[in-house]
Formats: structure tokens, sequence, C-alpha cells
């Protein structure tokens, strides 16, 4: 999918109206999309590059590459904030979710000031490696942990993406 695909799939759902895709190089200068006729269009619509490089960059070196596996017991999801480093969270994966088993937690636990205070060492760890929630998805499964971040929820991949600035 082009990201004039993708943004015609978001414009049209924003404006509950048909987007066409316009500019299908017939001709230099033609914007991107339009909504209306052709011969005069109600609305034309330039797509250019602006998006937040740190968000992209992070998705595309953490969620994007699908899930992680290792050896523990369950399945997860761990949702990050944009500024995580990727590679200081994959080194510290394990230590982490096995941490987190022992200390009795399971469920959806989003970072806050309630985990700080009934669980201030995990807290802090979380905290540093910016994660902003994780949860078990299985108690028993492959090990596999799906890694999310924080944002917008792309519609294109059912999954948070970094298709705005943030």
């Amino acid at each position: 999918m082009t990201p004039e695909d993708r943004a015609c799939a978001i414009i049209e759902r924003e404006l509950q109206r048909a987007v066409v895709v316009h500019d299908d190089g017939r001709r230099p200068g033609m914007h991107d999309l339009r909504v209306g006729p052709e011969s005069k269009p109600e609305i034309a619509i330039e797509c250019v590059g602006a998006v937040n490089p740190v968000r992209t960059e992070a998705w595309n070196i953490g969620p994007d590459k699908g899930p992680i596996f290792v050896p523990i017991a369950g399945d997860w999801r761990v949702v990050l904030r944009p500024t995580a480093n990727i590679q200081r969270v994959r080194r510290e994966l394990v230590g982490l979710l096995r941490a987190y088993e022992k200390a009795g937690l399971g469920g959806f636990t989003p970072v806050d000031s309630r985990l700080r205070q009934g669980n201030p060492t995990i807290f802090a760890t979380l905290d540093s490696l910016e994660v902003a929630s994780l949860s078990r998805v299985r108690s028993t499964g492959e090990g596999r942990v799906h890694l999310g971040m924080t944002g917008i929820r792309a519609p294109w991949t059912g999954t948070a993406g970094p298709s705005r600035g943030g």
C-alpha cells in the first residue's frame, strides 16, 4: 500500500466522504488526492513526508519487525514509548518479564503511579526502559513478545504506528 493509499483511507474515514487518488503520473504537478470531480475538485490534497523521525525509527526497528521470541513460558504484549531504546529493551526483556512474573503480576499493567506505589522496583525498571504498559497474553505460550508503541492506531495494520508525528 502506497503512502497516498494510506492517506486516502485515513482521510475518507475522517471526512466520511469518497477520496480519490488523483495523481496518476500523466502530468507533472498534479495533486495527490481529491474530493469531488476531477474537473473541479472540492478539496485537493498533496501528500508530504511529514513524520516524526524518532517515532518512525523506533517503529521500524521494534514493533514493525514482528514478535520477539524469548525463553519464557508466556506470551506478552509490551507497549513502548517512541523514545525507547529498542536494543536495550531487547537485551533486558527476559529479565524484566521474569521479574514481573515473580512479583505476581501478569494482567494488563500500565506503568503509572499505582505501579510506582505498589512495586517501585518493577516501576523503576519499566520506566527506565520507557515501557508504557505490558500484559501477559497467555500464561503458557511460546515466549512470543509483541512490541507495540504508544500513539494512534494505524487502521491498515491494526497496530499503533508512526503515521503521525508526536
